[in-house]
């Protein structure tokens, strides 16, 4: 939600602007990931522990920042934001191989970062499709 809520942030700004904004987010969300991710490991005492989430945040930036350039800003947000949580949580070859095989803070954003991916792929497909609209 997080992630979703700095994209609210950037609305009102054009959408070169808004691209800059969703790219400097990302690359925030990726740094932090990188940088705590061997702390939220000894923290949580986990390989990738469920309540650190800024790989999340960066994955959905991600979503939203292929997204942004074609698509309706309500699509980014609504069908940008579930398909990545879904599509996360299934874990889409070649994401489940990360995230089963990888260590580490590149791992925890690597697999985060192909189902940005894979879910930006999938909202676009249905929206060209017409299933809804």
């Amino acid at each position: 939600m997080l992630g979703l809520g700095f994209h609210a942030c950037l609305l009102r700004l054009s959408l070169p602007w808004r691209l800059s904004g969703l790219a400097a987010g990302f690359l925030v969300a990726s740094w932090g990931t990188l940088t705590l991710t061997p702390w939220a490991q000894a923290h949580w005492r986990n390989k990738d522990p469920r309540e650190f989430v800024l790989d999340e945040v960066a994955g959905y930036l991600l979503t939203a920042l292929l997204l942004s350039p074609i698509l309706p800003t309500a699509w980014i947000m609504l069908g940008g934001f579930l398909a990545f949580r879904v599509v996360d949580q299934i874990k889409v070859p070649p994401a489940r191989q990360i995230d089963r095989k990888g260590t580490g803070g590149w791992a925890i954003l690597l697999d985060d970062c192909v189902s940005a991916v894979h879910a930006a792929l999938l909202v676009w497909f249905i929206y060209y499709l017409g299933v809804v609209r």
